[in-house]
């Protein structure tokens, strides 16, 4: 797909590993696209204005007006396109059980994000404004830094935020975390070294915010308090974070610095 005026925009936190998903996809398969950062909170007018039925992101906004709004659902439009001639890029490989994506998503990558947020909000409130500013205009960013106080209590409200929702979340993430392990040390996600299809590119995104692989766009600059970074050390040696990093660094490479430099607010 050529640039220009016929490009679909992604709508993205930088911070989101469903984000990542979408995104991954789309390059996997060479769809080319305009980034678009979002604030959070802002993002409730941009989708407002629209006309998106959830409040929710990454959205893919195409140039007819159409609204694809999910991860998956993103996914399911660029594979179809490519199906029907529409992009000349790589096909991306949908073998697996689509109810392992589903868990992923659903089972996994959900509490890691309560974990996660409860360990980062409440104390490292200047370094999570910072990775939510990342690729925002100069407007937003201002808008941002102003309605931050209130925009972080309302998260920490809204998503019953703490030490009692991370000791809750963290038994949950460790169980998928061994079930993602076997699906490693199984064979039924592919081999890191081979092109990723759809499941390994699912699992990878979701894996990456604590595996950290330098490849990502935006997770070398994730703030990591102390406690978070002794967890995550904890895993290190795991199975899904070994095939994580090597995945990123054989196959996600190429677009690293175009997304950092291609996220604007538009």
């Amino acid at each position: 797909m050529a640039m220009g005026a016929d490009e679909p925009t992604l709508l993205v936190f930088a911070i989101s590993h469903y984000c990542e998903k979408a995104r991954w996809a789309l390059d996997r398969i060479g769809i080319r696209h305009h980034l678009r950062a979002v604030a959070p909170g802002a993002h409730v007018r941009v989708l407002r204005r629209l006309g998106a039925a959830e409040r929710t992101v990454p959205l893919l906004h195409l140039a007819d007006g159409t609204l694809i709004q999910g991860s998956s659902q993103i996914i399911d439009w660029a594979i179809a396109e490519h199906a029907n001639g529409r992009v000349s890029g790589a096909a991306l490989p949908t073998g697996g059980d689509p109810m392992i994506e589903a868990r992923l998503d659903d089972r996994f990558a959900g509490p890691l994000v309560h974990w996660y947020y409860s360990e980062t909000l409440p104390v490292a409130p200047r370094g999570m404004r910072r990775i939510f500013s990342a690729g925002l205009g100069t407007v937003e960013r201002i808008g941002l830094r102003l309605t931050w106080p209130v925009m972080r209590r309302a998260m920490v409200h809204g998503m019953a935020l703490g030490p009692e929702r991370a000791r809750a979340e963290l038994p949950k993430i460790e169980a998928e975390l061994d079930w993602i392990d076997g699906l490693v040390t199984g064979g039924v996600l592919a081999a890191a070294e081979a092109p990723p299809g759809r499941l390994e590119i699912t699992a990878a995104a979701l894996l990456a915010p604590i595996v950290l692989p330098p490849e990502h766009p935006h997770y070398a600059d994730l703030p990591i308090p102390p406690a978070l970074r002794r967890q995550i050390d904890a895993w290190q040696d795991r199975p899904c974070f070994g095939w994580t990093r090597t995945l990123y660094a054989q196959h996600r490479w190429a677009h690293h610095r175009s997304a950092r430099q291609a996220v604007s607010a538009r």
